[in-house]
């Protein structure tokens, strides 16, 4: 359906809300994901408190993201 699913930024991985907490470039321009190794993706499955995190460092990486694009 898509042709290219390529992170634009990295344009190493696959574009995913997985990848972003992994992407070299996020990591290096979010301070926020690389001070934070507590939060992992599978977080936003977890209990209310890990969702919590979760959803607070990914709201802080896409804003990041958006900048950089």
């Amino acid at each position: 359906m898509y042709q290219d699913t390529t992170c634009i930024l990295c344009k190493v991985e696959e574009d995913s809300q997985q990848h972003y907490l992994q992407c070299r470039i996020l990591v290096e321009k979010c301070t926020e994901l690389y001070n934070d190794r507590i939060v992992r993706y599978e977080d936003i499955f977890g209990n209310l408190t890990k969702q919590i995190r979760a959803v607070r460092l990914f709201e802080k990486v896409l804003k990041k993201r958006d900048e950089l694009l």
